[in-house]
């Protein structure tokens, strides 16, 4: 009772986040959800669309997800497309300089995290490719999800003096350098979501993105490590592609304040 929020806003689809959404619900907590209506191939999905059905206001990122979330609710009461408010810090930050000298790959390989996650031998895969590319590469670990320390410890085996591994990065330091990099390789979301805002050439790896919305700068491949290099020579060679704002624009953040403001004083509870 100390401490009672007007409102919980809660972001996208990690496993983390549900609990929470339920704790404010049982609270009579209202709940703005971000990001809601996407789809991938794992188990994020069902996480996501439970915290649609439970949240009071939704700020989906695009048209496509905004349609979802309506057919989820059975009403577009409380529903406004906005766009990723992360991306307001990438327009922000995404000049700042890297200190890194061109051209450098970006690679981020996230487990399945349902089923069969097949990590190991994913991770191999992409491993060969790079080693067949031998192109600086800074990879950032993966999320925090079934398997994912059996990516950690395959990576800090790695000793190849052009791969340089490292810990999840503050949206300051991440933007400048997926705003320059000659090609994202992997299989997160943030090669469809964040690079293709800044129009930075795409390899994606594997299912795990297989239902997401795609922007124009994405090339899909099986991972094979002989496809992934081939597809990663072809976009290097075809260059950055013009920036899509199919996630948003960069100017999220005040639509989503300004419906807050709206809606709390309305009536306290959306």
């Amino acid at each position: 009772q100390d401490f009672m929020p007007d409102v919980l806003v809660i972001v996208a689809d990690r496993f983390e986040c549900l609990p929470i959404v339920m704790i404010a619900f049982y609270m009579g907590i209202p709940i703005a959800h971000l990001e809601g209506g996407e789809q991938s191939a794992c188990i994020d999905d069902r996480i996501r669309q439970s915290i649609t059905q439970i949240a009071d206001l939704h700020f989906p990122c695009t048209q496509k997800s905004y349609e979802k979330v309506v057919q989820l609710r059975g009403s577009d009461q409380n529903v406004f497309k906005v766009g990723a408010t992360s991306f307001d810090m990438l327009r922000l930050h995404g000049g700042n300089p890297t200190g890194i000298e061109k051209p450098y790959l970006v690679s981020i390989m996230h487990t399945n995290n349902v089923g069969l996650s097949h990590a190991e031998w994913q991770t191999t895969t992409m491993l060969w490719a790079l080693a067949s590319l031998k192109m600086e590469t800074y990879w950032i670990r993966p999320n925090i999800d079934t398997d994912s320390n059996l990516i950690n410890r395959m990576m800090d085996k790695t000793k190849w003096p052009f791969i340089h591994v490292t810990d999840s990065m503050k949206i300051e330091e991440y933007a400048p350098l997926l705003a320059n990099e000659a090609c994202f390789v992997g299989n997160s979301s943030s090669g469809v979501r964040e690079a293709g805002f800044f129009g930075t050439p795409v390899v994606l790896t594997g299912s795990r993105q297989k239902n997401r919305e795609r922007t124009r700068n994405t090339v899909d491949v099986p991972c094979i490590s002989r496809n992934i290099r081939q597809a990663v020579k072809r976009q290097i060679a075809h260059g950055p592609y013009e920036p899509d704002y199919t996630y948003g624009d960069g100017y999220a953040g005040a639509r989503v304040a300004e419906v807050l403001k709206q809606e709390m004083v309305i009536d306290n509870a959306a």
